[in-house]
């Protein structure tokens, strides 16, 4: 993913190596700082997905939890 990385405590938005200070930085999804960067692409199309609702979404998380709790394994997306 590129975008820019933000300080996880100040929120404010972190140098990025380069020249420019708000270059976008290049972060890998196993990298921790994805949870702090701000993506800079748009989606224009998808392929290959299935639209669900969010209240499939609540149903298949309970549904995740339950098999958890007796110690089924958890529901994996495919």
């Amino acid at each position: 993913m590129a975008g820019i990385v933000h300080d996880a405590v100040t929120l404010a938005p972190l140098p990025a190596p380069g020249v420019r200070p708000y270059d976008l930085v290049h972060v890998h999804v196993a990298d921790p700082r994805i949870r702090w960067t701000l993506a800079n692409f748009t989606v224009h199309r998808l392929e290959g997905v299935t639209a669900v609702s969010l209240l499939d979404l609540v149903a298949m998380a309970k549904e995740d939890l339950q098999l958890e709790a007796a110690g089924g394994p958890a529901m994996t997306a495919t």
